[in-house]
């Protein structure tokens, strides 16, 4: 009885820990990310062909809001800064795995350190520009 009453406290002051203990993800966030890409898009310009397309480009995600376990932001490729995608963003109880989506696609992100992000990126060929890409990479805070 006793490990059993010691056990549900712990689980319970694990689970309030966890919960109190959302990171601040405001800031900008810059990585390089390698994509796959069918078609084109406003990042991944070029003709429309059958055949995939690889790439690497480097992209800042500025995280400008946070309520709690959602935030929100903008994302772009250093090459065209002039293209930006709105993002909305939430994270997960367990505090590391982030899901979102922004003008087109749908984001999954794990945060690997207090500054460090995996970041991945998927959209279907039936998003607005008709492109199906699939991309990951990693991403690093910038300290002002």
């Amino acid at each position: 009885m006793r490990i059993a009453i010691a056990t549900a406290a712990c689980c319970i002051a694990w689970s309030v820990a966890a919960q109190e203990a959302v990171p601040d993800m405001t800031g900008t966030w810059i990585g390089t990310a390698k994509s796959v890409v069918f078609g084109m898009n406003k990042f991944h310009p070029g003709e429309v062909a059958v055949t995939p397309r690889v790439s690497e480009l480097e992209y800042t995600m500025k995280i400008t809001g946070q309520d709690g376990r959602v935030f929100w932001g903008e994302a772009w490729a250093s090459s065209a800064p002039e293209n930006r995608d709105t993002l909305a963003l939430a994270l997960a109880a367990d505090g590391r795995t982030i899901m979102g989506a922004d003008n087109d696609g749908a984001h999954m992100m794990t945060l690997v350190a207090p500054d460090r992000i995996e970041r991945c990126y998927a959209h279907p060929g039936s998003s607005p520009s008709g492109s199906t890409v699939a991309s990951c990479g990693y991403y690093e805070r910038v300290k002002p």
